[in-house]
């Protein structure tokens, strides 16, 4: 396993990467919308997660796994207590710290329970290093545990790299996903438990809004793709471009379908301005935060019924009262949705 990948990208994949990342990072700047956790949502993401770890299992099948409290199988047992992680995770019951010890509590809150275990006993054994004795995670001290270096290594080269590091923390954040599911000190549930890390990742980076859309329910819907991105061969030479270009724009893509389901209501700062704002200067907000970033073209050719001049000044104002921001100069200008 190589800890630091390579990350070559062309001049044009640098430019749709700052343009996804400047979304994502504005969208994290946002008051959240949801006021709670969207129970559909984790069901929908449960069923994503386990369906592009190769569960030989369809959607509707988890999905009743999910509701039959009754039933008592093993594998529906076991996808339960997975759907409760993911709701923990997005209510926020689950900090987002993540370091040795919180990712092997997931992988023992998943396996290390009565008859799932024995199947299991193989994968703790190399998370704890061969100790003799599997130390209880809830009154053994840290320095008693013995963690192995594969993955220790790993998720100090994560902390190390979100300390100072030049690069965005979302391409950090991939490149740890990459190596966390290449990494063979996992022997089994580095696929589903990668996921969950996804979340507490981008729970770190104040992604609220995957309260209501995650990136795996995104991927999911063309698995065939996420599995060759990941695991094929597109990452020749430890270079992982392609995958990091894939992860971002499916968060990317999550952010916006969370958009468009919970419109985000304007900072309380701006309540005290509502009549400096005309209902046409509304429907702009409006427009460019479904589609930002938007250029002038984009808006005039939106409220084709108004003049140029007008739709300027009113770009003019917005900006003065805070509600947009843009960069760019003249024809090359693009407008945000604060």
């Amino acid at each position: 396993m190589n800890i630091d990948p390579k990350k070559i990208f062309t001049q044009q994949e640098q430019q749709e990467l700052y343009r996804m990342l400047r979304y994502i990072d504005f969208r994290c700047s946002q008051p959240p919308s949801a006021t709670s956790v969207d129970e559909v949502n984790i069901d929908a993401t449960t069923i994503a997660a386990l369906l592009l770890s190769g569960w030989a299992y369809n959607e509707t099948q988890l999905r009743n796994m999910i509701v039959d409290n009754d039933n008592t199988a093993q594998d529906a047992l076991w996808v339960r207590r997975y759907r409760t992680i993911v709701s923990d995770i997005l209510s926020g019951n689950i900090g987002n710290d993540i370091d040795e010890m919180s990712i092997i509590s997931l992988h023992t809150r998943l396996y290390g329970r009565g008859r799932i275990d024995k199947h299991h006993r193989n994968t703790l054994h190399l998370l704890y290093n061969a100790n003799a004795v599997q130390p209880s995670l809830s009154t053994a001290p840290a320095s008693s545990i013995v963690i192995h270096p594969e993955l220790s290594r790993l998720v100090e080269w994560l902390l190390v790299r979100c300390q100072g590091e030049s690069l965005h923390p979302l391409i950090i954040s991939a490149a740890f996903i990459y190596e966390f599911v290449s990494c063979h000190t996992l022997d089994v549930g580095k696929d589903e438990i990668s996921h969950l890390l996804t979340l507490l990742l981008l729970q770190r980076h104040k992604a609220h809004w995957i309260v209501t859309s995650t990136p795996c329910r995104v991927m999911a819907n063309d698995p065939l793709t996420y599995h060759r991105t990941l695991k094929g061969r597109e990452n020749i030479g430890n270079d992982i471009s392609r995958w990091i270009i894939y992860w971002i724009k499916q968060v990317y893509e999550a952010a916006q379908q969370a958009a468009q389901t919970h419109a985000p209501i304007l900072p309380d700062a701006a309540v005290g301005r509502k009549t400096c704002v005309n209902n046409r200067q509304r429907r702009i907000l409006d427009f460019i935060e479904k589609n930002q970033p938007v250029k002038l073209a984009a808006i005039t050719t939106h409220l084709h019924k108004e003049s140029i001049n007008t739709i300027k000044k009113d770009l003019v104002h917005l900006r003065q009262l805070g509600h947009i921001t843009a960069e760019g100069v003249l024809k090359g200008t693009v407008y945000y949705r604060h």
